[in-house]
């Protein structure tokens, strides 16, 4: 099975963006988390960057799994199993008849008669032809006639199975949507809408101000922030983090995970430059 997300990479769906709204209350209550005063202008940062997030969680939760997919490759495998077995040669899964009777010879007798007449022959337009294997042929001026034999229906029903079973193993799947994903951009979201504005950003509290140790057991006010305005999300929508310290831990995370990014950038783009000189 190839590695890819559960979910799908698109999401569709009919109506507004979801949007949420704080009122004063609620603000007073996060700030009294965040042990800080929020300015009208970083509100309005602070509740795009929450819409954005109910904006992906959306899609996060709504997109169809990976397996839906799949089951649509089984459901037509399954349709078409008959097709397959008679250009296999397999004909008992397709008869009673013993398929060396003398019944079944003369079916095919008929089969391989009728399809070889002119009016039988299977007509394929130019624009369907693609010859991969060669220099490009234009058959665009007109079409072909193929002739339905026991060995063309044989290589159908191969590529067919094929086609099917690599979907069926996730082959030429697209990583999609993760569920989580976008709580943990969020949090890394309003780290760094914190660290803009010069205000607390350290996901853990410090255990000693001249020292500035961090102490994990406790958690910083951003984390707190972020803790207490996700109790603010409509239900849907919320992650259910477990505490503010599992928050803090999150935000450190993903946060260090975005800096070992771009040092890698860096060094990609560094030596991009040397290559060139």
């Amino acid at each position: 099975m190839a590695k890819h997300g559960d979910r799908l990479h698109v999401f569709s769906y009919s109506g507004p963006d979801p949007e949420m709204t704080i009122n004063d209350v609620q603000w007073k209550e996060l700030e009294e988390a965040y042990s800080n005063p929020i300015s009208t202008e970083m509100r309005k940062e602070l509740l795009r960057l929450s819409n954005r997030y109910l904006f992906r969680r959306r899609s996060e939760l709504g997109a169809a799994t990976q397996k839906d997919v799949t089951d649509i490759a089984i459901d037509v495998q399954k349709a078409i199993s008959g097709f397959t077995s008679f250009a296999y040669g397999a004909y008992q899964q397709l008869s009673k008849v013993a398929p060396n009777s003398e019944e079944w010879f003369e079916f095919e007798s008929r089969f391989n008669s009728i399809v070889a007449k002119p009016e039988s022959l299977l007509r394929i337009r130019g624009g369907n032809l693609r010859d991969l294997s060669a220099e490009p042929v234009d058959f665009d001026a007109g079409s072909v006639r193929l002739c339905l034999t026991s060995s063309l229906l044989n290589d159908i029903a191969i590529q067919l199975n094929v086609v099917l079973n690599r979907i069926i193993r996730g082959d030429e799947a697209i990583s999609g949507f993760v569920p989580g994903d976008a709580f943990k951009q969020f949090l890394l979201d309003v780290k760094l809408w914190a660290k803009e504005h010069k205000l607390p950003h350290a996901p853990y509290a410090a255990a000693s101000r001249t020292a500035g140790i961090s102490n994990k057991s406790s958690a910083g006010p951003i984390a707190r922030l972020c803790f207490s305005l996700e109790k603010v999300f409509p239900e849907e929508f919320r992650a259910h983090p477990a505490s503010d310290t599992a928050v803090a831990a999150q935000i450190e995370r993903q946060f260090q995970l975005r800096q070992r990014v771009e040092a890698t950038k860096k060094v990609g783009a560094l030596k991009s430059e040397n290559d060139t000189e």
